[in-house]
């Protein structure tokens, strides 16, 4: 009777306290980790004139614990170290949350590491710009079902934001003062990404 009274006790034990671990490790994997990243420069034509924009460039990385498809459960962060030769602090810049995606398709962020026009005149204006990439209409698994079907590309979205907002003190701008741009369709989400 003993025995049993104990391996009830651990199976309980171990019921309750193996989520928790599991979670704090997913937590884990979505905290912003600032040494990861790259340095690039870019002539930027902008109203004023070019502007010489040096930026980090943090790609890849997964805003959601356990993605159903990490290459587009993923956002690329860009932010301004320089601007003409001067140094800037964008630690509390505005944040630009660049929507790469029109009509509900899908942004890939594996494949995709560069910036949009758009971007480009934010990094030149000091902005951070935060690209998220997101399921869409055109996801499917292998044997052919549809998984970013409506309302996945709002969903990651919104998950994207919350993902910032987690890392609130921990990544580069103001996660309290984001814009939305996108192509098309998407732009509907920008009054989501609002609440």
């Amino acid at each position: 009777m003993k025995h049993t009274e104990f391996f009830k006790i651990l199976l309980v034990l171990l019921i309750m306290f193996f989520p928790a671990y599991e979670l704090a490790s997913a937590q884990d994997q979505l905290k912003f980790r600032n040494d990861n990243f790259t340095v690039r420069t870019r002539t930027i034509s902008t109203a004023r004139g070019e502007r010489a924009v040096t930026f980090r460039c943090y790609l890849h990385l997964p805003y959601v614990a356990i993605p159903v498809d990490k290459d587009f459960q993923s956002l690329n962060v860009y932010v301004p170290i320089k601007i003409d030769g001067t140094d800037i602090d964008a630690s509390h810049a505005p944040i630009l949350f660049d929507i790469g995606a029109g009509g509900y398709v899908s942004v890939n962020n594996a494949k995709s590491n560069e910036t949009s026009y758009r971007a480009d005149l934010a990094l030149a204006a000091g902005y951070v710009v935060v690209s998220p990439g997101c399921r869409g209409r055109d996801n499917r698994f292998p044997d052919g079902r549809y998984y970013g079907k409506v309302p996945a590309a709002i969903v990651d979205l919104k998950a994207a934001v919350c993902c910032l907002r987690y890392n609130k003190n921990l990544i580069p701008g103001n996660t309290d003062w984001m814009v939305v741009d996108n192509q098309t369709t998407l732009g509907n989400s920008g009054l989501t990404q609002a609440s």
